[in-house]
């Protein structure tokens, strides 16, 4: 479970990352960012037992596997909410 809880950290706080800002920042905001929306914090979890597990079973889909841990550190902060109003692009 730590390990899950570091993988999910680590991905939002790359989700947050500034060059500007630096790693500390991005820490700080993917924190607040996990602790306002337990939801997309279930959904990074998922992502990195999905990784973990892909990997595990057979290593070379690690590359596929982290592009898909990418595409969600940036598609679940940005999916539409019940409550918020929708965002158009």
């Amino acid at each position: 479970m730590g390990l899950v809880a570091l993988a999910v950290l680590v991905m939002a706080a790359a989700g947050q990352w500034e060059p500007s800002a630096g790693w500390r920042a991005a820490c700080a905001r993917a924190v607040a960012q996990l602790r306002g929306d337990l939801g997309s914090a279930a959904y990074l979890a998922c992502t990195a037992v999905f990784v973990g597990v892909v990997t595990w079973m057979l290593p070379p889909l690690v590359v596929p596997a982290l592009g898909c841990a990418a595409l969600a550190v940036v598609a679940i902060p940005a999916r539409p909410r019940k409550g918020e109003p929708e965002r158009l692009l």
